[in-house]
């Protein structure tokens, strides 16, 4: 079994997010990993910049940084911001299985939003969370 549950979680996520009746409602079905496919806005993205491997008494495991990208367009801030402090709040200190992998915790970090130089009204906020699994 691999410690590193990059793309576990990133199913577990897309399947807690939609859960959300307000994300849901938001985005519809767009919430994906893969930054190759174009979406209409809002939609959301995941990505992991980091993932360390670890070992301890419980096992192997691995601690992530998880980005959360929310992406909107018409209602620009608002609406990004919305969105996003949505997702916080389903996410922070959170249970959700993991295929193959405990969840042994998952925390906010914090929150920045940006503006996008090619689409001045595309906003951006990007939820970042603390991830720590174990292998089971």
């Amino acid at each position: 079994m691999s410690a590193d549950p990059t793309d576990k979680l990133f199913a577990a996520v897309r399947t807690k997010l939609l859960a959300d009746a307000q994300i849901a409602s938001a985005v519809a079905d767009r919430v994906v990993s893969d930054w190759g496919v174009p979406l209409d806005a809002p939609f959301i993205r995941l990505s992991v910049p980091r993932a360390l491997p670890y070992d301890d008494e419980c096992g192997e495991g691995a601690q992530i940084t998880l980005r959360v990208h929310v992406f909107a367009e018409h209602a620009g801030p608002i609406q990004c911001a919305t969105i996003a402090g949505r997702v916080r709040s389903v996410l922070d200190n959170a249970a959700f299985p993991i295929d193959g992998h405990d969840l042994d915790e998952i925390t906010y970090e914090r929150t920045d939003y940006l503006g996008d130089a090619d689409n001045p009204r595309l906003r951006m906020g990007i939820a970042v969370f603390n991830v720590l699994t174990t292998a089971i």
